[in-house]
Parts: C-alpha cells; sequence; structure tokens
C-alpha cells in the first residue's frame, strides 16, 4: 500500500498558477511546481517534478510523466450513447509513454464507489443506471468501513495490482492491469479518489490498442498522486 501524504491545510493564493481553460489562466504547465488544477467541479493541487507536465484539453486534463511526441499525445474520446456520452482515452504511438488522463464526476453518478451509494441508489431511470454502470466500470472498487475493497473486470489470464491511496481530506485507490503475472508491464492504469461529493477519475488506456507501461509506473503515479490536496 502507498501512504498517503498528509499536509497543512491548504489555501490557494491568486499567486499560484492555475492550469485551466479559463481566461488568464494557463493551460499547460512543466514541473517542477505544485499548480492548481482545475478540471470540471474539481480543483486541486498536485506536485509535478521536472520533467513532468499537466495540460488542460478541456474537459479532461492530462498528467504526462516521461516526453511524449507532439503528434503521440492521449486524447479524450467522447461517445454518444443512448444517455449521452460516455468517455475513454485513446493513445497514438509509442505504448511505453507514462501519463494519466483525469476527469471530474459526480458522487450520485455512481452506485458502488461506496456502500452507502449501493444502499442508497433512491434515483432510478435507464439513463441514469447507464451513467452508473459506465463510472462503475471506471472505478472498480468499493469503500467500506474506511477500507477499499477490489472488484477488477479481468480478462482471462489477466493480473492485476492494486493500492488504496489517501491524502487530506480525499481517499481513494489506484489499480494496474497487466495481461499477465509474469509481464513486466502494464496494460492500463486507473485511479478514483473521492473529495466531498465529487469522484476524481484518471485512466491510461487504450481498448484498442492495450499499453505497455512499464511497471514501476505503478508505483511513480501511486507517489505523484498521493500528494494533492483540495481547497477547504
Amino acid at each position: 500500500m502507498i501512504a498517503g501524504i498528509l499536509f497543512p491545510g491548504l489555501c490557494f493564493a491568486q499567486s499560484i498558477p492555475t492550469v485551466s481553460n479559463a481566461p488568464g489562466e494557463m493551460r499547460n504547465f512543466t514541473g517542477p511546481g505544485s499548480p492548481i488544477l482545475s478540471v470540471g467541479q474539481c480543483k486541486f493541487s498536485i506536485n509535478i517534478q521536472a520533467g513532468q507536465r499537466a495540460i488542460f484539453n478541456g474537459p479532461d486534463l492530462v498528467l504526462y510523466y516521461s516526453k511524449t511526441r507532439q503528434d503521440q499525445m492521449p486524447y479524450l474520446l467522447q461517445a454518444e450513447t443512448n444517455f449521452g456520452y460516455a468517455w475513454s482515452f485513446k493513445k497514438k504511438g509509442s505504448r511505453r509513454d507514462k501519463w494519466v488522463g483525469v476527469m471530474c464526476e459526480n458522487m450520485e453518478d455512481f452506485s458502488k464507489i461506496t456502500v452507502a451509494n449501493e444502499i442508497s441508489k433512491k434515483d432510478h431511470s435507464p439513463a441514469l443506471d447507464e451513467i452508473r454502470q459506465s463510472n462503475d466500470m471506471k472505478c472498480p472498487a468499493t469503500l467500506e468501513a474506511g477500507k477499499w475493497t477490489p472488484h477488477p473486470i479481468l480478462k482471462k489470464g489477466e493480473d492485476y495490482l492494486f493500492s488504496a491511496i489517501s491524502g487530506d481530506g480525499w481517499t481513494g485507490f489506484l489499480i494496474g492491469y497487466r495481461a499477465s503475472k509474469e509481464r513486466g508491464e502494464l496494460t492500463s492504469v486507473r485511479f478514483c479518489m473521492i473529495n466531498e461529493n465529487h469522484v476524481l477519475v484518471g485512466a491510461a488506456e487504450d481498448d484498442d490498442r492495450p499499453l505497455a507501461l512499464p511497471i514501476h509506473f505503478f508505483d511513480e503515479l501511486g507517489r505523484s498522486l498521493s500528494t494533492i490536496q483540495f481547497p477547504k
């Protein structure tokens, strides 16, 4: 398990750079530093080291942990469905580039992320049920009594790594999939973290072409995510 790093209460100051699409704010940041990242209703800071970058594309944000060619950058794919749009990330070129795309969702749009959500699903409709089902697949674990229990969706022969992560005022998990226990590469990585009524969701993935992320990226990403702070 990767221990969370606790920080004093965070007060976002005007002098701290903000990465978003708002007028006067930057759309990308190159480390080192701890910028404020604004993704939908989620606003947070994260430590970005030298050689790492954060790029806001809208509505998503991508964190880069290695150099990536301009023509091979990952991007958000939004597919129209019966209930609106389903999203996922795609990646051109090298499958070994280290990155993770980030989106922000509402707690009410999940059914299994906490036991309380499972019990209190009062609002039902075909559209809302489909949204929840899609989000539950993005966050395959349930929080109960302060402990995360994974329920990964595995293909035949697949294996996974799992770690709880936490910080000041938030809790979450990181899960990485690999083709087998013997493989030293990850085909995809996901994280989810709960802060009040929002869920920060991240993924390095490509359904059409499994990635080949170095396995050490799992711990590297966990350490990075553990520096996240939300405003109070």
